[in-house]
């Protein structure tokens, strides 16, 4: 049988508090990054040539608002009354796609699906191309048949 220790309530407090930190620490870390983000987002200049009717799933209300108002920034476009966060996060990522398709190379990637392989994330000639030649070589290796 172990002694029994006599604790002061401190202590137990001290403990139990460096506990939660311990289980917690790593849903803290993501919400620290998710706050980094969002301070990011905030400084984030949305483009004078921007649309807000290009952008799927914002309401013609939110449109018409953001359309008048023509905020700066992401953190402008927060701090419109009416405009919901919901919103704001749709034209942080449609600027996000947007800058990011002009300003990353774009990359080719292998992916099978349903035992067929498909190139992704390329332009449409490079698909049909590599597509096209994939199926002969899978006709040919499988059948016989030299490809056509």
């Amino acid at each position: 049988m172990y002694p029994v220790v006599k604790i002061s309530s401190e202590v137990r407090n001290e403990l139990k508090s460096i506990e939660t930190e311990i289980k917690y620490a790593g849903y803290l870390d993501q919400q620290q990054r998710a706050i980094d983000r969002l301070k990011k987002a905030e400084l984030r200049r949305i483009p004078d040539w921007f649309d807000y009717r290009a952008v799927s799933g914002l309401s013609r209300e939110m449109q018409e608002t953001l359309g008048k108002v023509v905020p700066q920034t992401i953190g402008q476009a927060s701090r419109i009354p009416g405009v919901t966060p919901a919103a704001v996060s749709l034209i942080n990522v449609y600027i996000e796609s947007r800058l990011g398709a002009a300003t990353k190379p774009r990359r080719c990637r292998a992916r099978v699906v349903r035992g067929r392989r498909r190139i992704v994330a390329a332009p449409a000639s490079t698909v049909v191309q590599r597509a096209t030649a994939f199926s002969n070589a899978a006709r040919s290796s499988s059948y016989g048949i030299a490809p056509g």
